[in-house]
């Protein structure tokens, strides 16, 4: 280090489990905003489910287990879809650069966050929630785990390693109010 060559700053990686839900695309934003600094990691790790063809979920699903491991896709549209989102959001910090990965496995997406999580040794895992208290009755969670959390990110928290630090961003809905104030 000397003063000709300046100490180059240490990159950091981080990891967001992310669908196309406002939560998540929150979740991004607040990654490029808050957390991301130039020359940093983002691995974007985002769970294939296609409800359009349940038969060709239900035959990954079952290669995913019966292979013993996760197919990544990258022809999968919801990996054009995930791709075109982070784009428009990275557009709008030009002056980060941010080297991102995008990874999308089959599976139920609390699952595949949690594995991918710990396969890729994530230190950092962040997640957009939106709490909502109906979500109890199909989780089992307690009222203010449902009220804190939302059923994925509760479940992530609940199974992933306690060396994972996690960071919940949370999601709240504009009021119509708020919406209508906000165009005049």
């Amino acid at each position: 280090m000397t003063a000709d060559h300046p100490a180059k700053p240490f990159s950091r990686r981080f990891h967001l489990a992310m669908d196309e839900t406002p939560a998540s695309v929150n979740a991004l934003k607040y990654c490029f905003s808050n957390l991301l600094q130039d020359g940093d990691f983002l691995d974007v790790i985002t769970a294939v489910l296609d409800p359009v063809d349940q038969n060709a979920v239900n035959q990954q699903n079952v290669q995913c287990q019966d292979d013993g491991r996760s197919h990544l896709y990258r022809d999968h549209p919801i990996v054009k879809r995930m791709q075109t989102l982070i784009n428009v959001i990275r557009e709008g910090y030009p002056n980060k650069h941010i080297t991102v990965s995008l990874h999308a496995v089959c599976g139920e997406p609390g699952h595949v966050i949690v594995e991918q999580a710990e396969k890729q040794f994530a230190s950092t895992l962040v997640l957009g929630t939106t709490p909502r208290s109906h979500y109890l009755m199909p989780t089992g969670m307690s009222l203010a785990t449902a009220m804190c959390y939302g059923t994925v990110s509760g479940y992530v928290v609940e199974h992933l390693p306690p060396e994972i630090n996690v960071v919940l961003v949370r999601y709240v809905e504009p009021k119509r109010d708020d919406l209508e104030s906000g165009d005049q």
